[in-house]
C-alpha cells in the first residue's frame, strides 16, 4: 500500500525516527506542515532521490538503524535527526543537506 507515493513501511518508520528524536506536539505539527507542503509540491526525480540517498548511506553522520541524518561522536549530536528517505525526495533541488550545509570545505552530503 503507498501514500501518496511512499510505501506504508516508510510511515511506520519515519514515526520511529520522531520517537527516538523526542518531537513534541508542535514538531509534530511543523512537520506535518511541511511534509503536506512537500507533497503539493511533488517530489523530486527518483533518480535524483536515490542519487542523494547513496551519498547519505556513505556519510559518517547517517544512522543506518533508524534512516535518519543523526549520530553520536564524543557525546556531542550531529546531524538534523531527519528520516532520510523522505528528506531526500522532498527537499527543493540546490537545497543542501545537514552534513554539507555545515561549511564552504564540507566534501560530506548532497546539493
Amino acid at each position: 500500500m503507498k501514500i501518496r507515493g511512499y510505501r506504508a513501511g516508510r510511515i511506520i518508520e519515519w514515526i520511529r525516527v520522531l520517537r527516538a528524536e523526542r518531537v513534541g506536539p508542535i514538531g509534530i505539527a511543523r512537520l506535518a506542515i511541511t511534509g503536506l507542503s512537500a507533497i503539493i509540491n511533488g517530489r523530486l526525480p527518483p533518480e535524483i532521490a536515490k542519487a542523494r540517498y547513496r551519498i547519505c548511506v556513505r556519510c559518517p553522520v547517517f544512522d543506518p538503524k533508524l534512516r535518519r541524518c543523526r549520530n553520536i561522536y564524543d557525546g556531542e549530536y550531529l546531524g538534523c535527526g531527519c528520516y532520510m528517505p523522505f528528506k531526500v525526495s522532498a527537499s527543493k533541488p540546490g537545497e543542501k543537506c545537514w552534513a554539507r550545509s555545515g561549511g564552504e570545505n564540507s566534501k560530506e552530503g548532497w546539493e
